[in-house]
């Protein structure tokens, strides 16, 4: 009997520990899920600069075929305090999980969060027309970015490019590469609290050589990628460097600063509007949460004196799809749950009226 206990635990163990590996196991078990975040600027001593801050809402909306790919679309959009709570969202990220592997659609857009700001044009006249960061950026395609069983501190290739850059009537071999790497897990102390997360880092690689196949690194670009059990990404820290490149005395070309940045999860956005939608002496319709939905999402409001509400629900064209809300209410801030199970897809509109005054907001149903 203690041998078949001991073997039932080893059994449940490995199982566990294969759940684990499984990229699903990280990411947002449904839809709806929102990610409020804080992306702030670092000077080439990698200390923050506050006054270069900017804030970005991440929404789970939906699981659907993507470049062949069964994909989790991320809807995203930045912006500052209090605008962003307003703006609508204005680009899409796209993941795929298959057994232990989570890729993300590359483009150029990666390029931008990964290079910073850079004089490109100088690139472009002293390499006879050739960017090597327009290069990365036509590299367009899935990339298992992070492979959770992959043995600690064994670096993978991603994407190897080889070309060929005139610099002063000399041709020289390029090399491109973007590698990644699984590192040690890591304790982080986030704002859903205390996490164990896996830790990656993602690199971008310049080489040259003049002597084919001896390849000399000219400048490394690595970013490190926090990622924790149900709540995917929870940080991400790209370090400050100097685009410098020397070779034999063939290049010469820089130094220039590129500024590095921090990216981690925060608590919910509150902006100023909705902090006074707390205070019972102001009437506000608070956005739906979460936005996009499916099926449900929560409506809040602010009652700021005794009176008949009256919340509705109307598709696109006008005709009133629900109606959540008809009495009597007390001064306060109540909230109430729409389900939109039997709708289709699409945009809906939610209007409130109490004592002659008025306020329509517009959501987002994605199934």
């Amino acid at each position: 009997m203690k041998i078949q206990y001991i073997l039932l635990v080893l059994c449940i163990t490995i199982l566990n520990q294969a759940y684990g590996q499984q990229a699903s196991a990280y990411f947002p078990q449904a839809p709806g899920f929102l990610w409020y975040s804080k992306t702030t600027a670092l000077d080439s001593m990698n200390n923050r600069v506050d006054s270069l801050s900017f804030f970005t809402i991440d929404s789970f909306a939906v699981t659907d075929t993507f470049k062949t790919k069964n994909s989790h679309f991320i809807f995203t959009k930045s912006g500052a305090m209090p605008l962003i709570l307003e703006q609508p969202y204005l680009d899409t990220l796209y993941v795929s999980l298959e057994s232990t592997n989570g890729s993300s659609y590359f483009d150029a857009s990666l390029i931008t969060s990964l290079t910073g700001a850079i004089d490109t044009t100088t690139i472009d006249t002293l390499f006879g027309g050739f960017n090597p960061f327009d290069l990365i950026a036509s590299l367009e395609g899935w990339y298992p970015l992070y492979r959770f069983a992959q043995n600690l501190n064994s670096e993978y290739l991603l994407i190897r490019k080889d070309t060929t850059i005139n610099y002063n009537g000399s041709n020289i071999a390029t090399r491109i590469e973007i590698k990644g790497k699984r590192v040690a897990d890591e304790q982080l102390e986030t704002v859903y609290g205390s996490l164990s997360t896996k830790k990656f880092v993602r690199s971008i690689i310049l080489s040259a050589t003049i002597l084919p196949p001896f390849y000399l690194p000219l400048y490394r670009l690595d970013d490190t990628v926090w990622i924790a059990q149900d709540y995917w990404i929870v940080k991400q820290f790209l370090p400050s460097t100097v685009f410098d490149i020397q070779l034999g005395g063939l290049i010469s070309v820089g130094p220039y600063n590129i500024p590095g940045r921090v990216w981690e999860v925060i608590s919910p956005l509150v902006s100023v509007r909705d902090e006074e939608s707390l205070n019972p002496g102001a009437f506000a319709l608070d956005q739906n949460f979460p936005n996009p939905f499916n099926p449900a999402t929560t409506l809040r409001f602010t009652v700021n004196e005794p009176g008949f509400v009256s919340l509705k629900v109307y598709d696109v064209l006008g005709r009133e799809v629900a109606d959540l809300v008809h009495q009597a209410m007390q001064q306060g801030v109540h909230q109430v749950v729409f389900n939109g199970e039997n709708l289709a897809s699409g945009i809906y509109y939610y209007r409130i009226t109490l004592n002659g005054n008025d306020a329509v907001k517009q959501m987002l149903l994605l199934k």
